[in-house]
């Protein structure tokens, strides 16, 4: 059998604690040396801190809009009448444009540039929000860009401009604007602008939720708005061909005709059949064009505004009394260990 591990002794256990006693007194030590000049150190920190987040750092205020988006599913009889070859115009092709997809139309380039050239009054005077934006990033500043103008609603007609309108929506998606669905079960969507200029981001948001829903709109009813363009045109001509054949059917009728000569009233029986055609087919047309002006009511999206900013915006940011502690406890964490190693120096 092998030899056991002898105990150890109480003396051995005796001297653990001794030196776990020893080592415990060494941070009692220090900080009777040290105490007055970490938190002296310290309160510099915090001093430093608040000046800095209260004159350096400028504030930003964010301005939140909830929307939501009706998503509005085919009816059965739709699609029963669909696949007998009856479209009547309901089949929503919007679908691309539902969920995530929808968000992530907020964030295009299409979307964001649309957005930074619509006109808008800012401090009572006429510009754009490109134009705004474009000076907060630091391509402002650069040579090639001075004097660059955003003219509204027109690209591609500057180079220069349209480079100037690419950076700015590339600065506004990444730095300024934040679209998400927190709730992936519910059609919220949040859309957050945070900039410095409060109104303004408050503007661009309303701006930016107009161009995306009148495009969301337009895409969604193109099929069932040009079904109604088709069948009033449609309408319109048979209304003229029906009037025309009125006309001639009462022409026919005041022509004094011998009833005893029967091909006399062919011209009459014709006009009465050209009438009786007319009317049915406009009839016809008009029960078609109603029910694609229904449908196209019906296919029509809904995104309403559900909350949008107030002014006072909130700010975003760090706040002064914020950055006020976090320079605190990194002059407190810089003292402490500045200290602690004066401390080790001279006890060595």
């Amino acid at each position: 059998m092998g030899d056991k591990q002898p105990n150890k002794s109480p003396l051995t256990q005796t001297i653990s604690l001794e030196q776990l006693a020893g080592m415990l007194m060494i941070p009692a030590g220090f900080v009777r040396r040290f105490w007055w000049k970490i938190g002296l150190f310290t309160a510099a920190g915090l001093l430093l801190g608040y000046l800095a987040g209260h004159f350096l750092i400028k504030p930003k205020y964010r301005a939140l809009y909830i929307i939501a988006a009706e998503e509005e599913q085919t009816p059965g009889i739709e699609r029963l009448a669909a696949q007998i070859g009856f479209d009547m115009g309901l089949t929503n092709p919007g679908g691309v444009f539902r969920g995530e997809s929808l968000v992530q139309l907020f964030l295009t380039r299409s979307m964001l540039e649309r957005a930074l050239l619509t006109p808008m009054m800012h401090h009572g005077n006429s510009t754009t929000p490109a134009a705004l934006f474009f000076a907060s990033t630091p391509h402002s500043k650069k040579e090639v860009f001075r004097g660059v103008n955003f003219v509204p609603n027109q690209r591609g007609k500057d180079p220069l401009a349209d480079s100037a309108l690419y950076l700015t929506q590339k600065y506004v998606r990444e730095k300024v604007l934040s679209v998400e669905k927190p709730d992936k079960k519910m059609g919220f969507i949040h859309v957050r602008c945070t900039h410095a200029d409060g109104p303004l981001a408050a503007a661009f948001s309303q701006i930016l939720i107009n161009t995306v829903k009148n495009f969301y709109v337009e895409s969604v009813t193109a099929k069932a708005r040009n079904n109604v363009d088709v069948l009033r045109n449609e309408a319109d001509s048979v209304q003229k061909l029906l009037m025309g054949n009125l006309v001639a059917s009462a022409s026919a009728y005041d022509l004094n005709v011998n009833p005893v000569w029967e091909s006399m009233r062919i011209a009459q029986n014709r006009s009465v059949i050209n009438l009786q055609v007319s009317v049915a087919l406009y009839a016809e047309l008009m029960k078609n064009l109603k029910l694609a002006e229904i449908a196209l009511r019906k296919q029509t999206p809904l995104i309403q505004v559900i909350e949008q900013p107030m002014f006072p915006l909130e700010r975003a940011g760090l706040k002064p009394w914020q950055t006020s502690l976090a320079l605190g406890l990194l002059f407190f964490a810089l003292a402490a260990f500045l200290a602690w190693v004066r401390y080790r120096q001279t006890e060595a």
